[in-house]
C-alpha cells in the first residue's frame, strides 16, 4: 500500500507557489503528526537554463517520491514550482493539484523587487530577462498547465488560499486513512466557515476546474 500523499502546487515565476507551500506545511504540522516534505522543482532546474520543460528531470523527482517504502510512516509531499502541473506522471501521483494564479504585471513587479541592483542598467536587464525568457516560457509551457489544476487560487490571498487547500488535504488524508486515527486532529471548526459566506469567498477567490 502506498504510504505517500502528493499535492502539486504550481504557479508562474515569482507568483508564490513556494510561499504557499510553506504556509500550507506550517498549518498541516499543527494538524497531523505525519512527515511533510516540500519539493521545490525550481530548485532542481538544470543550469544553464533553457526556459522550457527540458530544465527539469521529472524522472528523478518522481523517483524521490516513489522511494517512500510501505514500511515507513505516511509522508505528505508538497511538490511546488512553475512546472508542478506539467508532467503527466507527476500529476497522476497527485491527490490534489493547485495553481496559484497571478497576472504578468504582478510577476514582473515581484521579479524587479527581488533584484539586488537598483540602478537603471539592472532594471533594463531584469525587464529584458522577463520579456525574452520568462514571459515566453510562461505562455508556452506554464500557463497551459492551469487546465490540469483541481483548484485555481489567486496569488496574494495566502490565508484564505492556504485554508482552502489545507481543508482539501485534510479530506484526502482522512479518506486515505478511512476516517483518520485518534492522533489526527480535525481542522473543523477552525476552517468550517459559515457555508454561505464560504461559497461567496469561493466565487471571489478561486475557480474549480
Amino acid at each position: 500500500m502506498s504510504r505517500r500523499i502528493v499535492i502539486n502546487i504550481a504557479s508562474g515565476h515569482h507568483a508564490g507557489s513556494y510561499q504557499a507551500s510553506k504556509e500550507i506545511k506550517s498549518k498541516l504540522e499543527g494538524v497531523f503528526k505525519h512527515e511533510i516534505r516540500i519539493i521545490n522543482l525550481d530548485e532542481h532546474a538544470k543550469s544553464p537554463r533553457q526556459y522550457s520543460n527540458k530544465d527539469y528531470d521529472f524522472g528523478n523527482i518522481i523517483e524521490q517520491i516513489q522511494n517512500v517504502g510501505s514500511h515507513d510512516r505516511l509522508v505528505i509531499f508538497l511538490v511546488c514550482g512553475c512546472y508542478a502541473l506539467y508532467n503527466t506522471e507527476l500529476c497522476d501521483l497527485s491527490s490534489l493539484k493547485v495553481f496559484v494564479d497571478s497576472d504578468g504585471d504582478k510577476r514582473l513587479i515581484n521579479l524587479v523587487q527581488q533584484q539586488p541592483g537598483s540602478d537603471s542598467s539592472a532594471l533594463v536587464n531584469c525587464i529584458a530577462h522577463y520579456m525574452d525568457d520568462l514571459r515566453p516560457e510562461m505562455m508556452k509551457y506554464i500557463e497551459p498547465t492551469k487546465t490540469n489544476a483541481d483548484i485555481i487560487i489567486p496569488s496574494g490571498n495566502d490565508a484564505l488560499g492556504a485554508a482552502i487547500i489545507v481543508d482539501g488535504i485534510v479530506k484526502v488524508v482522512e479518506q486515505y486513512q478511512g476516517g483518520g486515527p485518534s492522533d489526527t486532529k480535525r481542522l473543523f471548526p477552525q476552517l468550517d466557515f459559515n457555508l454561505e459566506r464560504m461559497e461567496l469567498e469561493k466565487e471571489r477567490y478561486y475557480e474549480l476546474s
